[in-house]
């Protein structure tokens, strides 16, 4: 059984749990914190109900929606079938709790790497920093990573990139953003394709900043952003598979996004942030695609 939708208004929802029930699909209706969520019984029926729920978010006074509330006949649970149901109850709402806070049970070595590397690295660079010149250990540092001509022969370059990070404030956003997004992933698909994921987003997003600046840069936001993308085309089209974003995360994300394109924040890797966020949603719809093949 998933979580398919949540609506802050009960009769609401209701109104649509009427409507996917007349069509013969198992789904109720629970609390979820100050929201009512709808959860479909059977895993299969998930991208329909998405789909239909979407439809009718757009139109819900359209006549199909138009179905006669159930009796109480139909509604009432067995009494031998009650402790079962309000056992699977607790359990899902335990599990969907877990899933909105990252708090899913299991290390992620992975991301844990990736974010202690990038702090070990970025040290040296801001603390040796005096009037904007970096020290000779930071210019090593920056010389032996960074993306320049030597990058076709020198693979490394393609990813390294990712780990330098210039000020406080970039490091700690990235940092962030890595260890609730990264977590996530690698917790639900594995800390195997997590690393398969970082090491795809990574050069992607670096290869193609470097074809458009060629210059100095750095930073994980490509791979934040490409973690971005991957968890909103999951949450958004294949809620089954156990992902769910915050839609103020999202707001949170495309605002900066687009705020990096406008010039305003200053120096950005915004082609990084856009092939990092295209990668990432290309990641999330392969499996589809190979379904159908």
């Amino acid at each position: 059984m998933r979580l398919v939708a949540e609506h802050s208004q009960q009769d609401f929802i209701g109104k649509f749990l009427q409507y996917i029930r007349a069509r013969g699909i198992g789904a109720e209706v629970r609390p979820s914190g100050s929201a009512w969520g709808l959860w479909v019984h059977h895993e299969d029926a998930c991208r329909d109900v998405r789909r239909e729920f979407d439809d009718f978010l757009r139109d819900p006074a359209a006549s199909k929606y138009d179905v006669a509330a159930p009796s109480a006949s139909e509604t009432a649970v067995p009494p031998e079938d009650l402790q079962s149901k309000q056992r699977q109850r607790a359990e899902s709402l335990a599990s969907l709790a877990a899933l909105r806070h990252g708090l899913l049970s299991g290390p992620i070595p992975v991301t844990t790497v990736l974010l202690v590397l990038s702090v070990l690295i970025t040290l040296p660079l801001l603390l040796g920093r005096q009037q904007g010149e970096f020290s000779d250990l930071g210019k090593w540092i920056i010389g032996l990573l960074y993306a320049d001509s030597r990058i076709t022969t020198q693979w490394w370059r393609v990813i390294t990139p990712v780990f330098l990070h210039f000020n406080w404030l970039h490091i700690i956003f990235n940092m962030l953003w890595l260890r609730e997004l990264g977590g996530r992933i690698e917790r639900i698909k594995g800390s195997g394709f997590m690393l398969l994921f970082f090491c795809v987003t990574a050069a992607v997003s670096n290869y193609a900043q470097f074809v458009a600046s060629g210059g100095l840069f750095g930073g994980m936001s490509g791979v934040v952003y490409g973690l971005f993308g991957y968890i909103w085309v999951k949450s958004r089209f294949f809620p089954e598979e156990g992902f769910m974003i915050d839609p103020a995360m999202v707001m949170m994300l495309m605002l900066w996004f687009f705020l990096g394109w406008s010039g305003l924040a200053g120096p950005i890797a915004n082609w990084a942030h856009g092939f990092g966020l295209i990668s990432g949603v290309l990641l999330a719809l392969a499996p589809v695609r190979r379904s159908q093949a």
